[in-house]
C-alpha cells in the first residue's frame, strides 16, 4: 500500500494516502472499540516507510488526504 504513494499518478497517491487513512481509523467489529491497526500489528519497518513515504508526498504535492493520514500515523 505505501508504495502507492510514489505513484507517478496523484490520483493514486491521493488514493492510496486517503485509503491509509480510512485503514487507521477503522475499529474492530468484535465491540471492543479498538482501532484494527495498532503499534502491535504494524511492524516497525512499515511504519518507517509509511511515514517516509508520506512525508516525500508531501514534499512534492500538498495533498489534503497525506496530511490526514499523516496525523493519523502521528
Amino acid at each position: 500500500m505505501t508504495d502507492y504513494l510514489k505513484s507517478q499518478n496523484v490520483v493514486n497517491q491521493s488514493y492510496a494516502a486517503a485509503c491509509i487513512e480510512k485503514m487507521l481509523i477503522r475499529k474492530r467489529q468484535d465491540g471492543s472499540n479498538l482501532p484494527v491497526m495498532t503499534e502491535v500489528t504494524v511492524d516497525q519497518t512499515m511504519l518507517s516507510k509509511l511515514l517516509q513515504n508520506l512525508c516525500e508526498l508531501l514534499q512534492n504535492n500538498k495533498d489534503l488526504y497525506a496530511v490526514r493520514a499523516l496525523l493519523r500515523v502521528i
